[in-house]
């Protein structure tokens, strides 16, 4: 599940969702993956900003119209399967079989979504640099607003290579590496745990014949990115 907290011009724009007026007080009790999702405007074009918590992971999405903003949910989710992709195989790619896995992890997780206002100053800091540094690219740097996901998730590796601290990590930390970690972490604990009863399902079995249809497009766009990036 996602628990999405989000600024009140953003609440404006994605009224059709489901927000509640009153924010979780025990989020952290339910295993909700937490973001916190801000609007921006950057050359008269609306953008989202969001960062999940733990990590300061951040994706962008800029030039949103009003049709993006409704279906956000389904967007967003595209979006965390195919950057999970990316940044799990920089380095090296990874097998067939634990891709496959990462699909139906980045599904699962994304699924169920909540919504609410709150924010968090810790949080909002590093939005506010996130901003910053996508200006600084495009007002100052003549960069064009990166509104594809491939051109969004360039940007990402730039914006996520950079330090963060927060009072809970005692020395700075890239997110990038800990968002990666943690989807690596989560196709380690799986395979430990039910060890290759999940991966050795066949094609007819309905989990994995649908994380295979929702990851379609999403797997081509992120196995060339990392083609790319690697050269």
């Amino acid at each position: 599940m996602i628990q999405f907290y989000l600024s009140k011009d953003l609440a404006k724009d994605l009224a059709s969702l489901p927000i509640e007026k009153n924010p979780p007080q025990e989020e952290a009790d339910t295993g909700a993956v937490i973001w916190y999702a801000h609007r921006v405007t950057i050359m008269r074009r609306k953008c989202i900003i969001a960062m999940e918590l733990q990590s300061r992971y951040t994706m962008v999405f800029c030039g949103l119209t009003k049709p993006d903003f409704h279906n956000f949910a389904q967007l967003f989710g595209q979006r965390l399967l195919q950057e999970a992709c990316v940044i799990t195989q920089l380095q090296e790619p990874l097998p067939d079989a634990d891709v496959q896995l990462l699909c139906e992890l980045a599904n699962e997780v994304s699924m169920e979504q909540s919504f609410a206002c709150h924010s968090d100053r810790s949080v909002q800091s590093h939005i506010n640099q996130v901003k910053e540094h996508l200006e600084d690219l495009v007002l100052r740097g003549g960069y064009p607003l990166p509104e594809s996901p491939d051109d969004s998730m360039r940007f990402g590796l730039l914006a996520n290579d950079m330090l963060r601290k927060t009072k809970n990590h005692k020395d700075y930390f890239v997110p990038l590496e800990v968002y990666a970690d943690f989807w690596l972490g989560m196709i380690r604990h799986v395979k430990e745990r039910v060890g290759s009863s999940m991966l050795d399902e066949g094609p007819d079995d309905g989990p994995k014949q649908t994380a295979s249809d929702t990851q379609g497009g999403g797997k081509v766009i992120a196995v060339d990115f990392v083609k790319r990036r690697r050269k």
